[in-house]
């Protein structure tokens, strides 16, 4: 029998929330990390430490007195054969281009502490979220793998 956790009614019940709740104007986003061992809190904060800085240079001000934060939905995978990365659900503001907003992830990702220079972006796709929470490369689980402290559902940004 299946752990409770990984059971794939949980999976499925997952995928809805996360869809019914779309994050607008989203991007693909993939983020690699430097190749060093990290246990998840130090992958999280890099995380966090990464929107921080997007936040930032896209709200100024508004994140830091008001707590105007862009929707996120970060998913984690990598195992002893594949490096270290996190998929992104990516909110991007409709005030900027994809390329200048492309040029404050590079920037961004790149000031953090264990950010590799791989990165991919492109528009999300169809299928992106099922493929967030794929089996492949996760190595505790999908479940597991979301980083729900990161996580910015676009309900809960402030107007």
């Amino acid at each position: 029998m299946e752990p409770y956790f990984e059971r794939e009614e949980l999976i499925l019940a997952t995928k809805e929330f996360i869809e019914n709740d779309p994050i607008p104007n989203a991007l693909a986003v993939t983020l690699t990390f430097k190749q060093v061992t990290l246990i998840d809190s130090e992958a999280k904060k890099c995380v966090r430490h990464f929107m921080n800085r997007l936040n930032y240079k896209v709200y100024g001000k508004r994140f830091q007195r008001h707590g105007k934060k862009l929707s996120i939905l970060p998913v984690f995978e990598g195992n002893r054969n594949v490096r270290l990365h996190v998929h992104l659900s990516l909110e991007q503001p409709e005030s900027l281009s994809f390329d200048k907003y492309s040029k404050l992830i590079h920037e961004s990702w790149g000031k953090t502490n264990f950010g590799h220079r791989n990165i991919d972006i492109q528009p999300q796709y169809d299928g992106w979220i099922g493929y967030l929470l794929k089996h492949k490369s996760k190595s505790d689980g999908v479940l597991s793998s979301i980083d729900w402290e990161n996580y910015h559902p676009p309900t809960s940004s402030p107007e």
